[in-house]
């Protein structure tokens, strides 16, 4: 299984969100459709910048 550390960038404001997940499109929906108390204030994002890893552990390392 593949997992993801992933920077979002608002296009309200510019401002940046780093996180981890499996599925890359799900997670820029669920951001998007303003379920995260943090983000929903700044929509919409975009994902700027994926980086894909084996493990896990490996993506929330890197985050």
């Amino acid at each position: 299984m593949t997992y993801y550390t992933y920077l979002l960038e608002s296009l309200y404001d510019g401002r940046f969100y780093i996180g981890q997940t499996q599925d890359l499109q799900n997670r820029l929906a669920y951001h998007n459709k303003g379920y995260s108390n943090y983000t929903k204030k700044f929509r919409p994002w975009k994902i700027i910048w994926p980086k894909a890893f084996k493990t896990r552990s490996e993506a929330f390392s890197f985050e």
